[in-house]
C-alpha cells in the first residue's frame, strides 16, 4: 500500500511516479494499491476518510444526547432528521451538513471503484474462473490476476500460500519437526482478502444442509468443529491459496470433486465395483 497526498493539483504514485487522475480534488490523505494494469497505476481501493467523518458525526450527536445505532443507515437518516437537528445547537449545522456530504461523495468514490473492479473482473477470463470458489470476489479474483498473472512463477500450490505467509513457520531441527504461527508474510493485502473470503465459506457450510454440502463443505464444517475461529479461517484461506495457484496455473475451471481423482484417496467403490465384487 502506498500513502499518497491528493490535491486539487493532483495526485501522484510515490513508486511509479505517474499521475492519478481519478482521484483529483479529494483533499485527503488516501491509500491505494499500485497495480500493474493497463500500463497505468490503477487503485483497487479507496480508504479515505470515510470511517473518520462517520466517527466525527457520531462523537457530535453524542455530546448533546443523540445516541446514532451502527450503521451507515442509522446515521444518513439522523443527519436528514429536522427533529434531530433541532436539538443541536445552529452551529453545529453546518459543521454536520460538510461531514454529510465529504461522506457522501467519499462514498460515490468508493462506488465507481467498486464498479470499475467489477468491469474489469467480467472482462478478464482468469478473473472470471477463480470467481468459481465461494468466497472469492472480483475485488479478489482482480487483485490475484493483477499480482500473481498466471501463478506460474511458483512451481506449486503450497510455495505460493507460503509466499502469502498463510503456512506455519517451522523450527524444525533433528529430524524433529516444530511449527510455530502462520509467517504473515508476502503480500498482506491479497492474504487479507483470502482471509476475509474464508469468512464468507465458513458461513456458507454452517448455513448449508448437511445433506446438500458438498466436500468442501463437510471438510469446512469438520474443520468448525476442532480447531479455533481463527486457525479454521487460516486453514480456508490456505486451501484456496492452492485452488487459486492450480487453476491459474494450469487453466483449469474449479472441480469440486478433483480430490477424488487423488491417487491417495481411498475412495467407496462404485456400483458397478461393488456388483463386480459380489
Amino acid at each position: 500500500l502506498i500513502c499518497v497526498e491528493s490535491t486539487a493539483e493532483g495526485t501522484q504514485c510515490h513508486r511509479c511516479g505517474r499521475d492519478i487522475r481519478d482521484l483529483h480534488g479529494l483533499d485527503a490523505v488516501v491509500r491505494l494499491r499500485h497495480l500493474p494494469l493497463f500500463d497505468v497505476a490503477v487503485f483497487v481501493g479507496l480508504a479515505v476518510t470515510s470511517h473518520n467523518a462517520k466517527k466525527l458525526a457520531k462523537a457530535k450527536f453524542r455530546e448533546f444526547g443523540v445516541v446514532v445505532a451502527r450503521s451507515d443507515h442509522a446515521l444518513r437518516r439522523a443527519l436528514g432528521d429536522e427533529a434531530v437537528r433541532a436539538r443541536l445547537p445552529a452551529m453545529l449545522h453546518g459543521l454536520l451538513d460538510d461531514l454529510h456530504a465529504h461522506w457522501r461523495q467519499v462514498r460515490e468514490r468508493i462506488a465507481a471503484c467498486d464498479a470499475t473492479i467489477a468491469a474489469h473482473a467480467r472482462a478478464d477470463v482468469r478473473s472470471r474462473r477463480v470467481q468459481q470458489i465461494t468466497g472469492v470476489g472480483p475485488l479478489t479474483a482482480d487483485a490475484l490476476v493483477a499480482t500473481i498473472g498466471d501463478g506460474r512463477e511458483f512451481a506449486q500450490g503450497r510455495q505460493f500460500s507460503a509466499w502469502l505467509g498463510l503456512t506455519p513457520v517451522q523450527h524444525s531441527s533433528g529430524g524433529r519437526q516444530c511449527l510455530g504461527q502462520i509467517s504473515c508474510r508476502g503480500d498482506s493485502y491479497l492474504r487479507t482478502l483470502l482471509i476475509q473470503g474464508a469468512r464468507s465459506s465458513l458461513q456458507r457450510a454452517k448455513a448449508t444442509a448437511a445433506d446438500k454440502a458438498g466436500p468442501e463443505e463437510i471438510w469446512i464444517r469438520d474443520l468448525a468443529s476442532r480447531l479455533p475461529f481463527g486457525k479454521v479461517l487460516v486453514a480456508i484461506a490456505n486451501k484456496h491459496a492452492r485452488q487459486l495457484w492450480a487453476m491459474l496455473a494450469r487453466d483449469e475451471e474449479y472441480d469440486a470433486d478433483a480430490w477424488l481423482r487423488h491417487p491417495m484417496v481411498q475412495r467407496p467403490a462404485s456400483r458397478k465395483e461393488q456388483a463386480a465384487i459380489a
